[in-house]
């Protein structure tokens, strides 16, 4: 399976938007010293929703879109 997922602040602002294809994997290295948010950001994060998809195309198409709609900091 293929993932697109966002955090979000305490207001439900968008912090990042990204996508992987092991979702648990990637969510140890973002919250390990090989994250590549700023301790701020990381510290800023109150909830993570994300979706899954069957094809790598789609997660490819879909975080650039998002991306581009809600401009993430």
């Amino acid at each position: 399976m293929y993932y697109v997922y966002r955090f979000l602040d305490k207001s439900n602002q968008i912090v990042y938007v990204g996508k992987t294809w092991h979702l648990e994997k990637r969510m140890t290295e973002h919250f390990s010293k090989q994250g590549h948010l700023t301790e701020e950001q990381y510290k800023q994060i109150e909830k993570i929703e994300y979706v899954e998809l069957a094809f790598q195309l789609n997660m490819d198409i879909l975080e650039k879109y998002l991306i581009n709609l809600w401009k993430p900091p």
